[in-house]
């Protein structure tokens, strides 16, 4: 109910229409109602974090979904928040390197978050690598 009511405040019909590129994005929704709120928000929002170019058969890269979140009309803030750039095998040698830079405080409030969701700037051959890591602290 809550994705409904969300993709109706927004028009993202209306604005995928306007477009005029055939895509599908992916987001989240986060505000009263949703997992406990844990960022205290008011009312419900929507956060992309992914689209697929249908035409193309892929993934967007970081710098062209904001072109389209953009050319949607949409704002920074309708993107999940990106905290950095890096190289992700040469700053992390293990798991462990990785689990360890999960295990942190939110930047947005003052509470554990969740994880961390690592994609990449460029393709890897015809592919663009996503994974997320968990923080094992976290707790909901």
């Amino acid at each position: 109910m809550a994705y409904w009511k969300v993709a109706k405040h927004i028009d993202i019909e209306g604005r995928l229409r306007k477009y005029g590129k055939r895509i599908a994005v992916q987001g989240e929704i986060i505000g009263e109602g949703v997992q406990k709120n844990m960022y205290k928000l008011r009312g419900i929002h929507f956060r992309i974090f992914d689209i697929w170019d249908i035409e193309r058969q892929r993934y967007l890269l970081p710098m062209e979904r904001f072109v389209v979140v953009k050319g949607l009309g949409l704002g920074v803030s309708d993107h999940v928040p990106i905290l950095g750039v890096r190289k992700i095998f040469q700053d992390y040698k293990t798991v462990d390197d990785l689990l360890e830079h999960a295990d942190r405080m939110s930047s947005l409030i003052p509470v554990k978050q969740e994880g961390f969701v690592y994609k990449s700037y460029e393709t890897v051959g015809p592919e663009v690598i996503s994974f997320k890591v968990i923080n094992n602290n976290f707790k909901e």
